[in-house]
């Protein structure tokens, strides 16, 4: 059984079944893949949040062990349920239940899953897919992610008071600008307020991370391939794809996580060499807005009324200052020491 589809599930498993690929990975010498993961999927997903949940909780035990001694940086949580029943009240087990009484026990589930990979590995970083974004605030109970913010404040609230949790904003696949990045930064630091029941405890710890889609297949209904000749048949050119790479870089607090269909981004099959470059160029050009501006942004009341009447038109680093030219003599603003 693979440790990434079997955490929650109902079949317990044992450390030992996994001891012999964890001294595999010990003993690899990484030299530019230096912050590594144990990817968690949230299946098999048959759990009874009202019953017995204990192979969930030793199992995500297990896996914090393992992610500490193969030497990782934390664990992936990839929240989306694939088809099962697991964040949706319309397909709970007991529907008798209230939405809130199962909004209760699953942010304890949350708080027991945080205890369990925390208690084995202290320092662990865990990025999430995405975060409180996908559920929705207006009808929570009819809707298939509506229970997973109640997952989430157990997370952070059980969390130690140092962690790190990463919304990895799934959602950025296919942009292109830094605009919408900027957008996303801010919601993840003050749009998902609005859904989150543990405000403190998030703004303490969340980071802000992006996750993008190199070889996009489709788009608005539209095909794209993956052409190793004409670019532009595919949904990013080399330049766009080394662009909205940047972008995401400069926007996020640390992590930008990558996705592909059809590149092997371990082998290196299908990874163009224009596209191989690009990435490359990515971060060889990575100057970065900082965390004062994007705090900032983040401060924003970025409501669509505000959105109508205010563009963003640069961050400028916090040493800028302006002082009016009524006369417009276009002499009397410089950097630096300005009134």
């Amino acid at each position: 059984m693979e440790l990434e589809s079997a955490v929650f599930g109902t079949q317990a498993v044992e450390y030992e079944d996994f001891a012999e690929g964890v001294a595999e990975v010990r003993a690899t010498e990484f030299r530019t893949l230096t912050n590594n993961f144990l990817c968690v999927y949230v299946v098999p997903g048959d759990l009874d949040w009202f019953g017995d949940c204990s192979a969930f909780i030793n199992n995500a035990r297990v896996a914090g062990r393992v992610a500490r001694e193969a030497g990782l940086k934390g664990i992936c949580l990839d929240c989306e349920p694939y088809g099962f029943r697991l964040w949706d009240y319309r397909k709970v087990a007991h529907p008798e239940r209230s939405f809130e009484e199962y909004y209760a026990r699953i942010r304890t589930r949350g708080e027991e899953f945080a205890k369990a990979i925390w208690g084995e590995f202290p320092d662990l970083v865990l990025l999430l897919t995405f975060g409180y974004y996908v559920g929705d605030r207006e009808d929570p109970e009819d809707h298939h992610y509506g229970l997973y913010p109640a997952f989430l404040d157990g997370l952070f609230v059980a969390s130690p008071e140092n962690a790190e949790i990463v919304d990895g904003w799934e959602m950025a696949y296919g942009d292109r600008t830094r605009d919408e990045f900027l957008r996303a930064y801010w919601w993840i630091k003050k749009g998902a307020l609005g859904t989150c029941r543990v405000p403190s405890e998030y703004r303490r710890k969340v980071r802000v991370g992006f996750g993008l889609w190199q070889d996009v297949s489709v788009s608005d209904d539209t095909p794209f391939l993956w052409d190793a000749k004409d670019f532009s048949k595919n949904y990013y050119t080399p330049e766009q794809w080394r662009s909205v790479l940047r972008c995401a870089l400069e926007t996020a607090d640390e992590y930008v996580w990558i996705y592909a269909w059809r590149v092997d981004l371990v082998t290196g099959d299908k990874l163009y060499p224009e596209y191989r470059e690009a990435m490359w160029e990515a971060k060889r050009s990575l100057y970065g807005l900082g965390l004062e501006q994007l705090a900032q942004w983040a401060a924003w009341p970025l409501t669509e009324e505000f959105a109508k009447d205010h563009v963003l038109i640069e961050q400028l680093p916090s040493e800028w200052r302006f002082r009016l030219d009524p006369a417009g003599e276009g002499v009397n603003w410089y950097f630096p020491d300005l009134d």
